[in-house]
């Protein structure tokens, strides 16, 4: 069972070169909101990238939080 808690999470739709700058956008909004990680960050891979073209992936990112 996995429950990591109250995450921050954003949703990237598009290339996996893109992956580092929505990192980066999220810690930024963690820090802005006055939240403190709790938790290694994570991502759920909707889909396949040996079957999607690069452009339409789906990647959820999250950071757990508290």
């Amino acid at each position: 069972m996995f429950n990591p808690g109250l995450c921050a999470m954003a949703t990237l739709i598009g290339s996996y070169d893109e992956l580092p700058s929505v990192h980066t956008k999220l810690h930024a909004w963690i820090k802005e909101n006055h939240y403190k990680l709790n938790g290694a960050p994570f991502e759920v891979y909707q889909t396949d990238p040996h079957t999607t073209p690069k452009d339409t992936n789906i990647i959820e990112i999250f950071f757990p939080i508290k």
